[in-house]
Order: structure tokens, then C-alpha cells, then sequence
């Protein structure tokens, strides 16, 4: 059977299962092509032209500089893929420590978040940060109906803020839907959208 496949940058510090058997760590990639180790060998090598195929096996049209190298941790975190917004770098008396953060993960802030994972030292993303995702949606208030005047006559829309800490404004709202006259039927799209969040 026939499986249509896309030309992708592997992602660092991920491992790949090979269309034709083995998996391979990512451990650097470029633009459609990376350094590759097998997992079980330590073959290493730069792969040219990565496919990946819907199944999620990976393929190469070519490879170069290929060489047996030492054997290349895998990361625990990476690969598992951690969410770092739990971590949280703190001072005791008067040494630095990496601890978990306690309770909510609410604050999340840039004094004492990782920026790099502790275990294999990839420099992190937005993505590894769930928690960062929870707090943006949280801050968010209920969709509501908002009206103002159009052409002398009052329309409705469907509004909510992003960011209830901060004072409602143009940069600070979500709308859904378009302008109607019928306050009826943007309150129905309030409700539903409500029971979706």
C-alpha cells in the first residue's frame, strides 16, 4: 500500500523508526536534512532530503560522513516530552536549585523558568512549556455578548477578553462570529461557545 510522505525537519533529540527498520536519534537537524544515530549501532551520519510518511516513519535520499561514533545519551525529558513549566530555578541561602514547582503552575514567569533542558541541554520552546498554554487559557474571561453603535444602529457581536488582568481593549479581545442586529442569535453563539470551553 501505497503511503504518501512529506519533507520534514527532524526535530532534535527525537528518535525516528526507519522506513526500512531501526531507529535513529536526531542530533542536530538543518533545513531537511540532520545528523542521524542509530540507536542501536551508533552509525552516525547527515541525512539529505528527510521524508516522513503518514505513519510517522522517516526516510532519506542520501547520506554522508558516515562514522561509528560513542554512544549518544537519549534524553528522558525530551523524548517524553516534559513539560518544563513544572521545573523551576530558585535560590537556597545562597546556591542556586532546580526544583519543582509546588501547586498551581499559574505563574509562570520569566525570572524562574529553564531556558535549556537540564538533562541533554536543548535550548527549550515555546512547546515544552504546557503549563504557559493552561495560563493563557485560563486568563481568558467567558464569551459574552458586546454591542456598539453601527451606522446609528445597535449591533452584536460575540466578545471575550484574553487577559482578564489587564484592562479591555482593541489588543485585548477575541471575537467570533460577525455583526448582527439580532442580539437572539449572538447570544446563542455565546452559550455554545461557553459550553465548549
Amino acid at each position: 500500500m501505497y503511503m504518501q510522505g512529506k519533507r520534514i525537519t527532524p526535530e532534535q533529540g527525537k528518535v525516528y523508526q526507519n522506513k526500512g527498520g531501526g531507529e535513529f536519534l536526531c542530533i542536530q537537524s538543518f533545513d531537511g536534512d540532520a545528523i542521524m544515530q542509530n540507536t542501536a549501532s551508533r552509525w552516525t551520519f547527515k541525512a539529505h532530503g528527510v521524508t516522513q510518511y503518514e505513519d510517522g516513519t522517516v526516510e532519506w535520499d542520501y547520506s554522508t560522513r558516515g562514522h561509528f561514533e560513542r554512544w549518544l545519551k537519549r534524553c528522558r525529558l525530551c523524548e517524553t516530552h516534559f513539560d518544563f513549566s513544572t521545573l523551576i530555578i530558585n535560590k537556597c541561602g545562597s546556591e542556586w536549585a532546580l526544583g519543582l514547582r509546588g501547586g498551581t503552575i499559574r505563574n509562570i514567569s520569566d525570572e524562574d523558568r529553564v531556558y535549556f533542558c537540564p538533562e541533554c541541554g536543548r535550548k527549550l520552546t515555546d512547546e515544552d512549556f504546557r503549563g504557559n498554554k493552561w495560563r493563557k487559557e485560563s486568563m481568558k474571561s467567558k464569551w459574552k455578548v458586546s454591542s456598539q453603535y453601527i451606522n446609528g444602529e445597535k449591533a452584536y457581536i460575540a466578545l471575550r477578553i484574553l487577559d482578564i488582568s489587564q484592562p479591555q481593549h482593541g489588543g485585548n479581545v477575541e471575537t467570533k462570529g460577525e455583526y448582527s442586529t439580532d442580539r437572539d442569535s449572538v447570544q446563542a453563539l455565546v452559550d455554545k461557545l461557553n459550553r465548549e470551553v
